[in-house]
Order: C-alpha cells, then sequence, then structure tokens
C-alpha cells in the first residue's frame, strides 16, 4: 500500500508540473488582472494579496474538506477525499515554484503574457513562491494520509 502511495504521489508531482503553465495563465493570472491596470505600488499589492489569500484558500480548504469528511462519513470516505483533493490541488500546489534554473523568469513570463504588469507579475513570483513549498508539502500528505493512515 506504501509503494502504491509512493507511486501516486510521484505521478501526481509529474503531472502538476507539465501542467504548471496552464495552472498560471488560467487560475493565476485572472487573480492579478482582477487586482486592476497600473504600475503603481497599490496595484502590485492588491495583486499579492489577492495570490496570497486565494492560495491560502486552497491550502485551507485542502486541510478543512477531508477532516469535515471524517466527521460526517468516517475515516474511508476522508481519506478518498484527501486523495481526490490532492490530485485536483497538485497543479496549483506547484504554479508558484520555479522549476529550472532561471528562477522565477518562467513564471513571471506566463503572467505576463496572461495580461499582468512587470511589476505584478515579480511580486506575485516572488510572493508566493514560499507557499507553494507550503502547498507541496499539503499535496504529498494528503496523498500519504489516503493510502498510509
Amino acid at each position: 500500500m506504501a509503494a502504491a502511495g509512493m507511486l501516486i504521489l510521484l505521478v501526481l508531482v509529474f503531472w502538476a508540473a507539465q501542467s504548471q503553465t496552464w495552472a498560471v495563465t488560467r487560475i493565476w493570472a485572472p487573480l492579478i488582472r482582477a487586482a486592476g491596470d497600473g504600475t503603481g505600488k497599490a496595484v502590485a499589492f492588491k495583486a499579492v494579496l489577492l495570490s496570497v489569500l486565494a492560495y491560502t484558500g486552497g491550502l485551507l480548504l485542502l486541510a478543512a474538506l477531508p477532516a469535515g469528511a471524517y466527521l460526517l462519513f468516517g475515516e474511508p470516505s476522508a481519506r478518498a477525499a484527501a486523495l481526490v483533493l490532492g490530485a485536483a490541488f497538485a497543479p496549483v500546489a506547484l504554479m508558484p515554484i520555479p522549476d529550472r534554473e532561471r528562477g522565477y523568469q518562467d513564471i513571471r513570463r506566463d503572467l505576463v503574457r496572461a495580461g499582468a504588469t512587470h511589476g505584478q507579475a515579480r511580486a506575485c513570483a516572488w510572493t508566493t513562491g514560499p507557499l507553494g513549498f507550503l502547498g507541496l508539502l499539503a499535496v504529498g500528505g494528503a496523498v500519504l494520509y489516503a493510502f498510509l493512515a
């Protein structure tokens, strides 16, 4: 059972890494565009705040929904919910993590292509980058809970 959990975790990480550009342009970029146009610090701060709040909200849902399933339906339902939510959150979890030696350059480029200003893209990439590692731990924890708990 542990080997199956590790294999699924590995597949999820590779799948999430391949869908990183999709997640940036479809999920993250609309949040940044909602912050408004302009190059001022207030607009960049609003974009960062929206990004951090949305990402943190996703992390909280990833923790709260399996806990609720456990309370309402028992442990098998909680394990299934953790696995499904971990798989759904995996591309979002890896979204702000740089995947090459160029740092956040690729992420910033994808955000600018999707309509963010250079300042917004830079501020969001550098601010939410560390949250990506928490997201990676959350996805790994959800998959391991589904198979090892």
